[in-house]
């Protein structure tokens, strides 16, 4: 854990040395980034221009689920998204960086070939996420519970552990099918669960989608919780299922990188 926490410390002080070198890049990402959020906006204003309820939610309630879900996406794409998006051309050898040169390191080979990249620019996304977050609870008119503030923090947590598992996950397949290019676009479209209220899923395709691959979690549910509509004990299951599949993610990773010789080779 000590090696990882200094390739981390390592790897950040390196980014931010370029982020002051490369200081255009980053304003023009940093600029445009919220664009992307305008979208959002009109279709919340469009949708409650002729109703006040979807699935339980009213405008407010959706702010805040927008707000919650641009917090988890932008510091999953600071913290995560580079690295992993990376992966597969480590892997088939089109990278400038090498992936064999990595595993040398003396560091957990995960954690070398999956984190330690960042992006920056997506962080006024994130203020832009408070922004809506901030917008929506002032506009509420119940109260929000202070235990609902602490499981709401908790599950931002939590959601951005899922954000990099299931990523890491449609990202290791490239040990398995070298020539599969489209998880990226597979685990977006899969991620895009997130931005529903959680009550439109219902039946078996409910119990799949908020319980057992609760991929709410990167916003629907942490927004739920704040909000009063998901009891606080399931802030408890919501942290085993997450610690499970996380020791499923470290299992399917040591498995495919042994797969990684007979394609270097």
């Amino acid at each position: 854990m000590k090696q990882a926490i200094h390739y981390w410390v390592g790897t950040l002080r390196l980014e931010l040395k370029k982020l002051f070198v490369y200081r255009g890049s980053f304003w023009i990402f940093f600029i445009t980034q919220p664009f992307w959020s305008l979208t959002q906006v009109f279709m919340i204003e469009s949708m409650f221009g002729q109703t006040n309820n979807i699935a339980g939610y009213n405008r407010f309630n959706m702010y805040i689920l927008l707000g919650t879900y641009r917090i988890i996406g932008s510091l999953g794409f600071v913290f995560v998204f580079s690295r992993l998006i990376q992966l597969p051309n480590l892997v088939r050898g089109t990278d400038p960086e090498s992936l064999d040169v990595l595993l040398t390191k003396p560091i957990d080979s995960q954690v070398v070939a999956t984190t330690g990249s960042y992006f920056f620019g997506a962080i006024s996304s994130t203020l832009l996420g408070f922004i809506f977050l901030g917008y929506g609870i002032t506009h509420l008119r119940e109260p929000i519970v202070m235990w609902n503030v602490f499981a709401y923090i908790c599950l931002l947590v939590i959601g951005l552990m899922l954000y990099y598992i299931t990523l890491l996950f449609f990202r290791t397949l490239v040990f398995w099918f070298e020539e599969l290019y489209a998880t990226r676009e597979l685990w977006e479209s899969l991620n895009k669960i997130s931005t529903y209220p959680s009550r439109l899923f219902t039946g078996p395709v409910g119990i799949f989608f908020n319980l057992v691959l609760p991929i709410g979690l990167a916003g629907a549910i942490p927004a739920e919780m704040l909000t009063g509509k998901i009891e606080p004990i399931m802030l408890l299951y919501y942290c085993i299922v997450v610690t499970i599949f996380f020791y499923l993610s470290r299992k399917f990773w040591q498995i495919s990188i042994k797969r990684y010789s007979s394609f270097s080779s």
